[in-house]
Order: structure tokens, then C-alpha cells, then sequence
């Protein structure tokens, strides 16, 4: 029972990866079925709203979802903004770009920082896909947008400002500080245990390497968090809170299970056959498990929509013309004018 309530987490949401890429009616409508996943998301941007307005910015309460923790709002910004940029063809005018950005709304009503330093960095991938046919335009987009979202994310989160309220000054070297600060732990002199994602990890990591073939090194330690019910934080050298998704798992499966964790969430990004749109799903995933919560594939709540996003896109690649024929199409035109018979061959390619 204890294997299985330390795996269950990571083997239902592929299960149900598995289960939809095999899906005939998906591959035969996929656009249906995330346009729907599309306005689901999209009620949650009124649940946030609606949350805002009556108890203020709460981080447990992700639209009309409670939970134990915001991350899951930072995902469903960022898969919903990507799903939405699939199903408008890869490009965005007028109006949508304001439905693109107000799947910020959920993750600005839970507090997050961490999507005003991932979302300008989704934002260029994204504009990257057509740079070399609309270069000029789509980098001029990237130079201005991505400046102006790092601007509103300073002043609206109230860590990265000095009055440490919502549309505080904009101060860069605060911000910039307080991020190292709170990865790395620099400001605590007089701890000598491991605090942010960075510092945690760093300790989690030596403690490896001080003995790699222990019991605990290859193995882990168990449990299926680590905090005061599970592992016991300080007990590793650790001050708990944050802890990045790969050092989590360093702790509770060992070394061995983690490698080969990670490389078969690698070869699952590699069924996308579109290399630009896999190298962003692959940029995401090294950010989520390497520097954030890791909960792309370590939390159901956030997974399940991060592998519904791999399996449009991969659905998509295989559609949108990764495989040529070409069709010949005959039409006898007559003309009496000069009394010739003349054949125009049409070529077309065709998609599968």
C-alpha cells in the first residue's frame, strides 16, 4: 500500500495520457474536445474574479478548486494560454490576445510570483514559432511584450516590492534580490540548513554524493511528501518549504528511480513531432521539475492538464503537414477559342 500511494500520483494521469492519445474520436476531433478544456479553464477566470472580489487575493483557493497550495493556478495559465494559442493557428490578432493574457488572472489571484518570471519566457517561445515568416513583426511583439509583463508582474505581486503590496513601485534590484533570497536562502546567516528551491536542493544533492550506494540514496526515504508527517525536513538538513520537484523526488525514490523518472518524461514530450512546439513543452518541463514545484508530473491536479496539452499537440503535429502527398487532379479544359485541348495538372498537398 505504501508503493502504491507513492506512485498512484504519477501513474493515473498517464494512464489517462495513454487512454486519450488512443481515443478515435479524439484523434478525429481533438479541437472539440479542448475547445471545451479551453472554456472550462476559462470559468475559472470568472471564479477567480468572483474570489477576488469577495475574500481578496487567497492562494488555497484557485478559482472554484481549494487546495493546499497555488502552483496548480500558475499550470492552468499556462497550459490554457497554450491550448488557446493552438486552437487560434498559432497566431493571435485583435481581441485574442486579451482572452490569451486573462489566463493570468487565475494565478494573479492566488499571489503567484513564479508566473511573472515563466509566462514572459512562454511568451517568446511562442512568438518564436513564426519568427522566421513574420520576423520583423514577431520580434518587435517579443521586445515589447515581454518587458511590459515583467513591469506589471513587479508591481502587482507584493514580494517584488518595497511597500510589498499589489501596484507597489517598480523596483528591479528589490525584485531581483528577493528572488535570491528566497531560492537560495543568502540572507539567513545563521541557518545552517537549507532553505528555497535552490539552497534545499543543493543540500538534498550532497548528501548524495556523500554516499550515493546508501539505502536512502537508492532508495529514498518513503512517504510521499516531505514535511512533518512524511519526512521530516530538518532530519536531511533542510528548513522544508519550498523544495524543487526533482530534489523532492531525489529524497522520497532515490537517485535510480529519479533518472529514469525524468528520461521517460522526456521520451513522452518526444511523441510531438513539431520541434519548436516540442522544445517549449521540453523548456517547460526542465523550469517546472528543476526549479519550481515539479508538479507537471508530480501533482494529478496540475498533470492531467499538462498531458492533455502533449497529446493535442502531438495530435496536431501529426495533421499539420509533417507528412506530403501530393494529389493530381486532372481537369480537361476545352478551349474553343483556339480549338486545343489542353490539361491542367493541380498539385495540392494534402495532410493526414
Amino acid at each position: 500500500s505504501v508503493m502504491i500511494n507513492q506512485y498512484y500520483k504519477y501513474l493515473i494521469p498517464f494512464g489517462i495520457y495513454l487512454s486519450i492519445i488512443k481515443n478515435k474520436r479524439f484523434q478525429e476531433d481533438a479541437d472539440h474536445y479542448i475547445r471545451l478544456v479551453v472554456k472550462l479553464i476559462q470559468f475559472q477566470i470568472v471564479f477567480t474574479l468572483v474570489k477576488i472580489a469577495v475574500i481578496g487575493f487567497r492562494e488555497n483557493i484557485i478559482g472554484s478548486v481549494a487546495t493546499t497550495g497555488g502552483a496548480v493556478s500558475v499550470t492552468y495559465a499556462m497550459m490554457g494560454a497554450i491550448l488557446y494559442w493552438k486552437l487560434r493557428g498559432e497566431k493571435l490578432i485583435g481581441n485574442e490576445w486579451l482572452v490569451f493574457f486573462s489566463f493570468l488572472i487565475i494565478p494573479i489571484g492566488s499571489n503567484k510570483r513564479a508566473i511573472w518570471l515563466i509566462f514572459p519566457m512562454l511568451v517568446g517561445l511562442l512568438l518564436m514559432k513564426n519568427v522566421t515568416k513574420r520576423s520583423l513583426k514577431n520580434i518587435s511583439m517579443i521586445i515589447l511584450i515581454i518587458p511590459i509583463l515583467i513591469y506589471f508582474g513587479f508591481r502587482f505581486n507584493p514580494s517584488f516590492n518595497p511597500e510589498r503590496v499589489f501596484w507597489g513601485s517598480f523596483d528591479p534590484e528589490y525584485a531581483v534580490n528577493w528572488m535570491i533570497n528566497y531560492s537560495t536562502g543568502a540572507n539567513r546567516t545563521n541557518s545552517t540548513l537549507g532553505y528555497g528551491r535552490i539552497g534545499t536542493a543543493e543540500v538534498i544533492i550532497g548528501n548524495i554524493k556523500e554516499d550515493p550506494w546508501s539505502h536512502s540514496s537508492l532508495f529514498g526515504h518513503g512517504g510521499s511528501n516531505i514535511d512533518e508527517e512524511n519526512i521530516d525536513p530538518r532530519s536531511i538538513g533542510i528548513a522544508g518549504g519550498t523544495v524543487a520537484g526533482f530534489a523532492q523526488d531525489l529524497v522520497i525514490f532515490g537517485w535510480p528511480t529519479t533518472i529514469v523518472f525524468f528520461l521517460w518524461s522526456l521520451s513522452v514530450i518526444w511523441v510531438i513531432r513539431d520541434k519548436h512546439n516540442r522544445a517549449t513543452m521540453l523548456i517547460l518541463l526542465l523550469w517546472n521539475y528543476f526549479f519550481y514545484t515539479g508538479g507537471f508530473l508530480r501533482s494529478p491536479a496540475n498533470s492531467f492538464l499538462y498531458f492533455i496539452v502533449i497529446a493535442y499537440l502531438k495530435e496536431k503535429s501529426k495533421q499539420s503537414g509533417f507528412v506530403f502527398d501530393q494529389l493530381l487532379q486532372i481537369n480537361n479544359l476545352h478551349q474553343n477559342s483556339n480549338g486545343v485541348k489542353r490539361e491542367r495538372i493541380e498539385f495540392k498537398n494534402a495532410t493526414i
